[in-house]
């Protein structure tokens, strides 16, 4: 009896926390190849990810997508938007030891926006966003960017994680792929590099980190942290079921329903969208504007994630999402048939031959919907919406093309009446121009419906140059509101991932990335050990 007490009353006086201590390991699919934040962009989202634990950057996103100040103490933007002025923080190391400088940005950054280098890896994004960017050392601790023109949104820019100058100065071009530090890598991250395993056939087997005890945000709780790899979903399924595996990401609806229940599910959302852009030069009908106003009201979105889906897509109605900067839901669409139906029959679009609409016996509501081939839940949906579209009295048909005729032969010479597609954003002010700027409608631009309208244009050519919050949100209203008037797309939903671990892991509390590995914005928070502590009386009350 009195071991029973003494037990309970130490549980009554004392509360856990985290501890120092434990392994954690991620299955992941394909073969790590580069482990460098500068090749890694155009590579898998494998090396993406291993990347994001090793390597750090002056700015990060945090566990809701928003911009945070990393490697930096201060910054300051000159008035004009085409200056910006980095202080460093200081006593920060790399995984050897050495000392983090203003050295280390500048080599990164000329690396970024020498034009040599993209022969041998890396990314074209990164030297599109650095090509005109000039860099200057103020000091040890301070770098100086300029440019040209005013860049609103160079903070963004300088989430490129950093590489060592007095290790990869040594490293040739030539060998800037095949240099040893692209797996044996040497960062700032909160994990650094220990070993990796290969099989007989040279395949790795496990990626292994150990937490950096000098990571500038505090030493991680998680002691070791690995990365297994399988070949396909079904092997990190049973790994994950036999306890091999402490954790996985699902975005698909049938891997979801094999898990258990007290399995803890964390559901990610992503800024990123699917949407049918139509492209009015290669259309007759969709040339309408009302035509393309009821093929949004005709969309019931939920009917879709709910058949397609399930959990893991929630429905989009704009082309900004629900916590974006600016986001205002009264420029959404509601779903109605009898609306969509009513304004066709108003514009003069009669019922037919077969329940098809027409102005006339030539001019038919009937336009063709290009779609991925191999993408069986894209192709899904695009049976979906013919369906729901073939209410109103369109003709839709869908045309599969694979993956390099779609790049080469449809997207970059737009040749499509419509297209269902993804676009690509960020939660903390979402960039604007590529998606809708006249300037945008050639590749490789993003405004697949050709869209040219004026007020739209001034509003992004005046983002691009404020500085002000508050100013800005009044400038994506009035892209909201065009884009509601014009309907150049058919906002269809933003697909997202499940989180799925043991209960065994705790401190994981990101809900919104704008990429999937940024999962890990609050890594070095996470644990699977606890101590007990004594409690204050705060936490007793």
């Amino acid at each position: 009896m009195s071991i029973w007490w003494g037990y309970t009353s130490y549980i009554r006086l004392t509360m856990p926390v985290p501890a120092k201590g434990g392994h954690y390991i991620e299955a992941i699919m394909k073969q790590p190849r580069f482990i460098n934040p500068l090749i890694s962009p155009g590579s898998s989202i494998t090396d993406k990810t291993i990347t994001k634990l090793i390597f750090g950057s002056l700015f990060s996103y945090d566990k809701n997508g928003i911009l945070q100040k990393d490697l930096v103490e201060s910054y300051e933007i000159a008035e004009d938007g085409k200056k910006y002025i980095i202080n460093l923080k200081k006593d920060i190391f790399w995984h050897d030891g050495e000392i983090f400088n203003a050295d280390d940005v500048i080599y990164t950054g000329n690396i970024a926006k020498n034009p040599d280098y993209g022969l041998v890896g890396v990314s074209s994004d990164i030297r599109l966003a650095w090509r005109d960017v000039n860099i200057e050392k103020k000091d040890d601790f301070t770098v100086v960017f300029s440019f040209e023109k005013t860049k609103v949104d160079f903070l963004h820019v300088l989430t490129l994680g950093i590489l060592p100058e007095h290790i990869w100065s040594n490293v040739p071009i030539e060998q800037f792929n095949v240099s040893e530090y692209n797996v044996k890598p040497v960062g700032l991250g909160p994990y650094e590099f220990v070993d990796v395993s290969v099989d007989s056939e040279n395949l790795v087997q496990e990626y292994i980190l150990r937490a950096y005890d000098k990571y500038h945000k505090g030493e991680p709780y998680i002691t070791k942290f690995s990365f297994k790899f399988f070949v396909d979903r079904d092997l990190v399924l049973s790994a994950y079921k036999s306890g091999q595996i402490s954790g996985i990401t699902l975005d698909l609806r049938e891997q979801l329903e094999t898990l258990l229940v007290n399995d803890i599910k964390t559901f990610i959302e992503l800024p990123s969208y699917y949407a049918v852009f139509m492209n009015k030069n290669k259309s007759v009908p969709l040339a309408y504007k009302e035509v393309r106003q009821a093929l949004t009201l005709a969309t019931d979105r939920n009917e879709i994630i709910s058949a397609v889906f399930g959990e893991v897509a929630q429905p989009v109605t704009s082309t900004l999402l629900p916590g974006m900067n600016g986001y205002d839901d009264k420029y959404k669409e509601d779903f109605s048939i009898s609306k969509a139906q009513d304004i066709l029959e108003n514009a003069g679009w009669k019922v037919g031959e077969g329940g098809i609409r027409g102005k006339s016996d030539e001019e038919i509501l009937s336009f063709t919907l290009i779609v991925r081939e191999g993408q069986e839940q894209l192709v899904s949906v695009a049976t979906m919406l013919q369906k729901q579209w073939h209410k109103i009295g369109v003709n839709m048909k869908i045309k599969e093309v694979n993956k390099d005729e779609l790049a080469v032969n449809v997207i970059k010479p737009r040749k499509y009446e419509a297209i269902l597609f993804s676009q690509p954003l960020r939660w903390d002010s979402p960039y604007m121009k590529n998606l809708w700027h006249s300037d945008s409608r050639e590749d490789p631009g993003r405004n697949f419906s050709q869209l040219d309208d004026k007020k739209i244009n001034e509003a992004i050519k005046a983002l691009n140059t404020e500085l002000n919050t508050d100013k800005k949100v009044e400038y994506y209203k009035i892209i909201q509101e065009r884009i509601k008037e014009e309907s150049p797309a058919v906002f269809l939903f933003a697909p997202g991932f499940f989180f799925v671990h043991s209960d065994a892991l705790k401190g994981a509390n990101v809900t919104r990335a704008n990429v999937s590995y940024d999962r890990f914005s609050d890594v070095n928070e996470w644990y699977v050990t606890e101590k007990r502590v004594k409690r204050n009386k705060k936490s007793k009350s």
